[in-house]
């Protein structure tokens, strides 16, 4: 038992994992290792490729999941925010975000107008803040007042 105990240990300390861009998912710099940066696309990457990955992958030129669209429909007068930095301010906005990881949204009103519900399955029974992990493209629908 001590001898599998040793072995294991040595061989846990020779790994080590290729840090690789445009592959973890990410909502802040502080989410990604080596000097990479949290991308415009929400993929870790070195900082030339900060603008996002995505171009880069359709190119071929990284092997990356590719990120799937986010559809928001607002009904209503308010704002629904993803969290890193997109906010809809519309009736429908589409943004691309990353695959199986936790996205959360934050529904506001304008003015006096208060946040009634999350319409769509996704989100329905949640308050303000919806938070899911996406398998696939997803919807979210908010209602306003």
């Amino acid at each position: 038992m001590g001898l599998l105990i040793a072995l294991a240990l040595v061989l846990g300390a020779c790994y080590a994992p290729e840090v690789r861009d445009c592959v973890l998912a990410c909502s802040a710099d502080t989410d990604c290792v080596g000097g990479q940066v949290c991308t415009a696309d929400h993929l870790c990457a070195g900082p030339a490729l900060a603008s996002g990955c995505a171009e880069l992958s359709r190119d071929g030129g990284v092997d990356a999941p590719a990120p799937i669209a986010l559809h928001i429909h607002i009904d209503g007068p308010g704002t629904v925010t993803v969290a890193g930095g997109n906010t809809c301010d519309g009736a429908d906005c589409t943004f691309p975000i990353a695959k199986n990881v936790p996205a959360t949204l934050t529904a506001a009103p304008h003015g006096s107008h208060p946040f009634e519900r999350w319409t769509s399955a996704i989100c329905m029974g949640q308050p303000a803040v919806c938070t899911f992990t996406p398998t696939a493209d997803s919807t979210v629908a908010a209602k306003f007042d």
